[in-house]
């Protein structure tokens, strides 16, 4: 029998793939060889560390960043990221990776930025002037020490919580 979702475009199996989280994405793997390499091309990455425990412990917390850290390092670096979401409600969370998280998809070109971290951290010194930003939703940042904002290409913003 013939694999129809296989024989399907890149661009449908990338739709379908961004209604899911970033590690259910990863999961596909197992289908087939062609699944394998499909998601370390998807445009879209989602985490959500809720997704990973109901009570925040170090393992269930290492296990996130683990997937954070394998989603965005092993991704071929040559495709843009045009989608990042990442809701971080713990109290776990680490700024030194949140901030590596950032840096790396602002480097990757992403255009629909989507943070949320409970923690309140410093907003990264790169998302203010990111000249790819379309769409950026901030969520308990802290803006300190920024003097210009530069976004020329962004449509959509919403600040919730941010202190100043």
């Amino acid at each position: 029998m013939a694999d129809r979702i296989c024989d399907l475009p890149d661009e449908v199996l990338f739709y379908v793939l961004s209604f899911l989280p970033t590690a259910a994405a990863i999961a596909t793997t197992v289908l087939s060889k062609r699944w394998n390499a499909l998601w370390r091309t998807c445009p879209s990455l989602t985490f959500d560390d809720s997704d990973y425990f109901s009570n925040p412990t170090s393992q269930s917390y290492s296990r996130f960043v683990q997937c954070v850290h394998v989603a965005i390092l092993l991704r071929d670096w040559h495709q843009t990221v045009r989608s990042f979401r990442l809701s971080c409600r713990s109290s776990l969370c680490d700024y030194t990776n949140v901030t590596v998280w950032i840096n790396t998809v602002l480097q990757l070109g992403v255009q629909h930025l989507d943070l949320c971290v409970e923690n309140l951290f410093n907003l990264p010194s790169a998302v203010p002037t990111c000249k790819t930003l379309v769409v950026l939703k901030l969520e308990k940042f802290y803006i300190k020490n920024i003097s210009t904002f530069d976004f020329p290409l962004l449509k959509i913003m919403h600040l919730r919580n941010l202190y100043f």
